[in-house]
């Protein structure tokens, strides 16, 4: 990269380069300007939805006009429905859990939350974030750390003061396939649809070319080859 320039690498960084060359097929330049988001989920999909300057959301309009749509892996859920629109899906995925490979000595191993909700355990879980919401009313009566992070919910795990790290599989399995102490337990629940949020003020024309684009990534396997990179052990 020249000096002052940042690369964004990953499963969405790479698709976001993919996308450009279905462009060109249509005749189109496509160029992003990224800047780094709200790292709360609910932060960041604030700055493009469509109810600023609300008692919902108090962020005022010069805000929420400054970005078109959100590059990070959002569920599909109603309530985000009525505020931004959703690109086509790009994965599916669902709620997973991770713990450490190597039990505790003299504890009991837990690879679900059932289990672990039986025991009076805790799991850790980001804060914030409708998955967050999902889990807690799944299982009501488990002991929850509220993690500002990603990064702090793994600390927090490592250190074992949770059990059992709740996130979304597909995160927790990149995580695993980087960490040979993590294993990604069977248990699953809750199948999740995967997109990136756009604002309406993206004029319709270019929300349409957008969504052509990832049916172009669907139709050719390109999703297909990202998720084999990403997310499966290789053998």
């Amino acid at each position: 990269a020249n000096p002052g320039e940042v690369r964004y690498t990953g499963f969405q960084g790479d698709l976001l380069r993919r996308l450009t060359t279905f462009a060109v097929d249509d005749g189109y330049d496509l160029q992003f300007e990224l800047s780094l988001s709200p790292q709360n989920y609910g932060e960041a999909l604030d700055v493009i939805a469509n109810d600023c300057n609300t008692t919902t959301n108090p962020l005022p309009l010069e805000k929420c006009n400054a970005y078109d749509f959100v590059v990070g892996d959002y569920y599909v859920n109603a309530a985000r429905s009525l505020r931004i629109d959703f690109t086509p899906s790009w994965l599916r995925s669902s709620m997973s859990v991770v713990k450490l490979i190597e039990p505790e000595e003299g504890k009991p191993e837990y690879t679900t939350l059932t289990q672990l909700q039986g025991a009076g355990g805790t799991a850790c879980v980001l804060a914030g974030t409708y998955l967050s919401l999902v889990v807690k009313g799944k299982f009501p009566t488990l002991n929850y750390i509220d993690c500002p992070s990603r990064e702090e919910c793994m600390t927090r795990l490592r250190s074992r003061d949770c059990a059992l790290n709740v996130d979304d599989e597909l995160a927790l399995k990149y995580m695993a396939l980087l960490d040979p102490t993590l294993e990604v337990t069977a248990e699953t629940f809750n199948t999740q649809y995967v997109v990136w949020p756009m604002s309406y003020n993206l004029s319709a024309h270019k929300r349409t070319m957008i969504k052509k684009w990832l049916y172009s990534a669907v139709a050719s396997a390109t999703l297909d080859e990202l998720f084999y990179k990403y997310f499966s052990v290789k053998i």
